[in-house]
């Protein structure tokens, strides 16, 4: 049963128009990269974090696992993921490992923001925390600005698109002829 309507919307690119065009998208796919976009926001809010800094290891992981169940069983109620594709190419797998990577920059806490929050500074920060999903993106994003609202924005549009792309890619909107 999917809440939201399969409804096109035509998105127009203006720097990639001679190579790919105009992109359809469902509502659905946008709402799923919105919906990626505000948890991202959520769950790396300093409360958050400060919260989990203050549970058990055990308490902490289970925390953890209850945001992942609560967040897939909530999104797939309103249709935004997909739990029956069949995977049939190469494309399709490397969307789905691109939504798996946005989820876990959501929901890993292993970036050195989480330390700098806890913590209150970034010494000795350990190599671990540039290693994950999310310390990966937060070192993209820390070689161009030191600001951490702008790294953290910008981390957020970063999942935005990809989810949008990881959609393109799963669905077949985006085909690649690779030679």
């Amino acid at each position: 049963m999917d809440v939201l309507p399969e409804e096109e919307i035509e998105i127009s690119l203006k720097f990639m128009m001679d190579k790919i065009g105009k992109l359809k998208i469902t509502r659905k796919e946008l709402w799923l990269a919105i919906a990626f976009f505000v948890l991202w926001f959520v769950f790396s809010s300093d409360s958050w974090i400060l919260f989990l800094d203050s549970l058990t290891p055990f308490k902490g992981l289970l925390v953890y696992y209850a945001i992942i169940f609560i967040s897939m069983f909530v999104l797939s109620k309103l249709g935004l993921i997909i739990l029956n594709i069949k995977v049939k190419n190469f494309w399709q797998v490397l969307g789905t490992t691109i939504i798996f990577f946005c989820f876990f920059v959501i929901f890993n806490f292993e970036n050195p923001n989480v330390q700098y929050i806890s913590r209150g500074n970034f010494d000795q920060c350990s190599q671990v925390f540039f290693q994950s999903e999310d310390g990966v993106l937060w070192n993209f994003w820390s070689g161009i600005t030191s600001d951490i609202t702008k790294i953290k924005l910008l981390i957020g549009i970063s999942i935005f698109v990809l989810v949008l792309f990881a959609t393109f890619l799963i669905e077949k909107k985006v085909k690649f002829n690779v030679t």
